[in-house]
């Protein structure tokens, strides 16, 4: 049984990960994913590391960052991260349905590209990693509306474009 625990946080763009791994509840070891990097911050005991890990949300708190709830819609970011993200969870394969050969290694892994070649942004939930277009400001998408009305006519734009770029994916990993 696997034990580790992830933490999703995020502010803006910016996405932060906290790992409680191990298997051994004597020696579990507190990691940090920050930007692809990993950090390994203390190993003790679970209850040690659980006590300091709610102290690094909290901080992470104070700093803006919202927590990820299971329900909450995922959480995007570079490839590159996901794919550290996805290896720090121990999975080493991305499925990638509909082509051949169906089975790939992460590290060779290069994702999609929307219709003008720019990378997706992903999303690693549970063990599917899903992909979507990126909406960036040349786009044309005003991400500041000064209204409701603004903000739905922003919101359906931002729906065509990402449509036009090209369709959402999802991938399984193992």
């Amino acid at each position: 049984m696997n034990s580790n625990r992830l933490d999703t946080f995020h502010r803006g763009s910016e996405v932060r990960h906290l790992l409680l791994e191990g298997e051994d509840h004597g020696a579990r070891k507190l990691t940090t994913l920050i930007n692809g990097v990993r950090t390994e911050m203390a190993t003790g005991t679970t209850y040690e590391m659980d006590k300091q890990s709610h102290t690094v949300m909290e901080e992470w708190r104070k700093e803006g960052f919202k927590y990820r709830r299971d329900e909450d819609a995922p959480v995007f970011e570079p490839r590159k991260d996901v794919i550290a993200l996805a290896k720090l969870m121990g999975f080493t394969l991305v499925i990638r349905p509909n082509k051949f050969p169906m089975q790939e290694p992460l590290d060779s892994w290069q994702g999609c590209r929307d219709s003008n070649g720019d990378d997706y942004e992903y999303a690693l939930v549970v063990a599917m990693i899903h992909a979507r277009a990126k909406l960036t400001a040349k786009h044309g998408i005003n991400m500041a509306p000064k209204d409701d009305e603004e903000r739905m006519a922003t919101f359906k734009k931002a729906i065509e474009v990402r449509k036009a770029l090209g369709p959402d994916c999802t991938f399984v990993v193992g």
